[in-house]
């Protein structure tokens, strides 16, 4: 970063003297000595080991980050409030009679709490791996998340039916 902004300085010094350097010129001056001390130094800059700044079409500006799709956070939201609905109508469907049919969930489906951990800990997982994941492939964390959306309704809406 530092010498980026270093280059940055020496190319404009360089542009700047080489201006001056011509209006002397017309006047009879000479700041020959300066002019070509930047000058080296910018080329010592460019000779460096320092990696060239990204021209390619994934380039964003330095001080710019990346911004999170914006459908993401409205997914998340969705997607914890199918989680707390699927604990509501399983809960409910089986104090109706009905059987657990998940086989992993199936061990703490008669007790809520136990329920609503497994279900809190698979959220906040869901959500850090959408969080990873849309930093690197923007339109995977979507349809990861609108995936699971989907999936998850379609939970609850059988598990209302049953509950009938």
């Amino acid at each position: 970063m530092r010498i980026r902004i270093v280059f940055g300085v020496a190319v404009a010094a360089v542009v700047c003297i080489g201006s001056v350097s011509q209006a002397s010129a017309q006047e009879g001056l000479t700041v020959r000595p300066l002019e070509q001390a930047v000058r080296a130094s910018a080329k010592e800059l460019v000779a460096s080991d320092a990696p060239a700044p990204s021209t390619g079409a994934d380039a964003q500006p330095i001080d710019t980050p990346a911004s999170r799709p914006a459908l993401l956070a409205p997914l998340y939201t969705s997607y914890a409030m199918l989680q707390a609905l699927d604990v509501y109508s399983t809960r409910r469907a089986l104090n109706r009679g009905a059987a657990e049919a998940n086989p992993l969930m199936r061990g703490v489906s008669r007790n809520t709490a136990q329920m609503l951990t497994v279900k809190t800990v698979t959220t906040a997982v869901t959500i850090v791996a959408g969080e990873r994941l849309w930093k690197k492939h923007r339109v995977g964390s979507v349809l990861l998340m609108a995936g699971l959306n989907s999936a998850m309704g379609w939970v609850v809406v059988h598990n209302y039916r049953v509950a009938r």
